[in-house]
């Protein structure tokens, strides 16, 4: 059975900068009942928003920007919340959930096709009036810095900034400035 949803985990414990103990629990796969271990393989999901949340506040150590400048001074395109125009989105706003963005209608469809096209579509196409997938429901009724709601969309925007900043694409910033470095490969 598994316990308060969760099916497994691995665990491994340092002390004093060495490694002390390893633990592996539950199963890497439920109908075959797999059990985890050394070589199980884990779907990062949101656990990327850390490593995309360090890439910006690395080039914000760097000057490249303050953490409450408007967003839109660094994109190729502007973000509007349409029921409060004239507040800025900031990055301090994309990295606390509070930009008053949400993953409306039109998301989906867009990752579905970020996937599928070549190229890709620009974010732009999900976040401007005029973009083949805006829907009206991409942003709350909230004023941005106001309210929080956990949104993907506001990572996105994220990786659009540290490429837009750092002028590599965001899988190669990432692997250059913090993958590698760390000897992760």
């Amino acid at each position: 059975a598994i316990d308060n949803d969760l099916i497994g985990m691995s665990v491994l414990v340092m002390c004093n900068g060495s490694e002390s103990d390893v633990f592996h629990y539950g199963l890497s796969d439920i109908s075959t009942e797999r059990p985890i271990s050394e070589r199980t393989y884990y779907r990062i999901a949101s656990i990327s928003k850390t490593i995309t949340a360090t890439a910006l506040m690395q080039l914000y150590e760097n000057g490249y920007f303050e953490i409450d400048d408007d967003i839109n001074n660094y994109l190729d395109f502007n973000i509007i919340h349409p029921s409060y125009p004239d507040r800025t989105i900031t990055f301090r706003h994309l990295l606390s959930h509070t930009s008053g963005l949400q993953d409306g209608s039109g998301y989906n469809n867009f990752l579905s096709a970020s996937y599928s096209q070549t190229p890709p579509p620009h974010i732009s196409e999900l976040l401007t009036t005029s973009g083949d997938y805006y829907t009206t429901d991409m942003f709350h009724n909230h004023q941005p810095g106001s309210y929080f709601t956990y949104s993907n969309i506001n990572y996105g925007i994220i990786g659009t900034l540290i490429e837009q900043i750092s002028g590599q694409r965001f899988d190669l910033y990432v692997r250059d400035s913090i993958l590698l470095p760390l000897g992760i490969t």
